[in-house]
């Protein structure tokens, strides 16, 4: 497995990391309806591991072959529905 330099890899995770924040910017509204308290703060804790991921995957690297980033553990988003 070839690998790109870190700053490559890096640079890819945070337009990964840029593109799930925007798909959940909704729920990062302050007046969002959610059904609960619960369902608001997994998404908050969600868009915030997001976020942190680029200082929690110092080893980040991509794989030449497929194109993926490896080393990376993306938070889990929230299986709680509205």
């Amino acid at each position: 497995m070839d690998e790109l330099r870190p700053n490559e890899a890096l640079k890819k995770l945070r337009e990964e990391r840029d593109e799930k924040l925007k798909q959940t910017d909704q729920y990062g509204l302050a007046d969002y309806p959610f059904r609960s308290d619960e369902h608001k703060q997994a998404w908050m804790d969600y868009r915030r591991d997001l976020r942190d991921l680029p200082a929690n995957s110092p080893n980040v690297s991509i794989d030449l072959e497929t194109g993926q980033l490896v080393n990376v553990e993306w938070p889990t988003e929230p299986t709680i529905l509205f």
